[in-house]
């Protein structure tokens, strides 16, 4: 049994692992993710663990999929927060990596933005599924954009700063701390 571990590409760096256990270690943390989310909201609404206004259970997601198609208007809804969420993106961009690009070329703007760019580099928007279970807010659906607002957008100066070590990277072999 030892010698079959040992063997193991599961237990070998850099090791390769077939096709099929490929697909099976992909399935697994899909898998748990489901299961855990059956766990936290199973039994009656008021016994859950995670209220049915936060996150429902798997089952009611499934019995509202026909309604929300057909009588809410889903799809119009989805293409209305993929448009928002993309000319937000857009935007941001448009904002961002300019100044990215300066402050890869420039020494005074790197030293005008880095602080910023540093201190909010390590902030990202996914952290807000948390604060929303444990804080709780604005749970009708109406306006969930002033309850939660995106924080990716904000952020996105700290990518252009990854940018801006990127071009340090290019030009001097070094990392952005040394440059």
């Amino acid at each position: 049994m030892r010698d079959r571990l040992e063997k193991s590409a599961f237990l070998i760096i850099r090791g390769q692992v077939s096709r099929s256990a490929s697909i099976v270690l992909g399935v697994l943390p899909i898998i748990a993710m489901f299961l855990l989310w059956w766990l936290f909201t199973s039994g009656p609404p008021e016994e859950r663990r995670i209220g049915p206004a936060i996150l429902p259970s798997p089952v009611e997601v499934a019995h509202s999929v026909p309604e929300l198609i057909t009588s809410r208007n889903l799809l119009h809804h989805v293409w209305a927060s993929v448009r928002r969420v993309s000319l937000s993106f857009i935007l941001s961009l448009c904002i961002v990596l300019p100044i990215g690009i300066l402050m890869g070329a420039f020494g005074s703007v790197s030293a005008l933005f880095t602080p910023v760019s540093t201190a909010s580099g390590y902030i990202r928007s996914g952290h807000l599924p948390a604060h929303i279970l444990h804080a709780g807010g604005d749970t009708s659906g109406r306006h969930p954009a002033r309850t939660y607002p995106d924080c990716s957008s904000r952020f996105m100066a700290c990518d252009a700063a990854g940018f801006r070590c990127g071009l340090d990277l290019h030009r001097s072999h070094r990392g952005c701390s040394d440059g």
